[in-house]
């Protein structure tokens, strides 16, 4: 295992980006992150969240879940959620239903400004 991927943050700035688009390259990374280092000491970094361009027909999906008891099935529709549980609701779709892509998840820090990072010395920036 080569150490020079190890601990290293990869930043990416989604200002201005379409939300599906910029899920399926996250995907992409993070899974391109593991195999680098499989003991998710990496984060990837995503700024201007808030930014991202959401289309209508996300804000008017619906997003359903069961609560366990019979009858118990309830929906909400996109506009309902802020745009970083959309954007994890979006990637964890889109993620293998494994506790090993649900891991992998967790390597995911979402903020809406660069002064926001936290001081990390190894970090690159990833332009998609």
């Amino acid at each position: 295992m080569s150490n020079h991927h190890y601990n290293k943050s990869y930043v990416i700035d989604l200002h201005n980006r379409s939300i599906g688009r910029m899920a399926s390259v996250l995907i992409l990374i993070l899974k391109k992150i593991y195999n680098d280092n499989p003991h998710y000491t990496s984060k990837l970094i995503l700024t201007n969240v808030g930014s991202l361009k959401i289309s209508s027909k996300l804000l008017n999906k619906k997003y359903w879940r069961h609560t366990g008891y019979p009858g118990g099935i309830k929906f909400k529709f996109g506009y309902n959620f802020d745009v970083p549980t959309l954007v994890k609701m979006i990637l964890l779709g889109m993620l293998n239903k494994t506790s090993l892509d649900k891991r992998l998840f967790k390597t995911i820090l979402m903020i809406n400004d660069l002064q926001n990072i936290p001081t990390i010395n190894n970090i690159q920036y990833i332009n998609v």
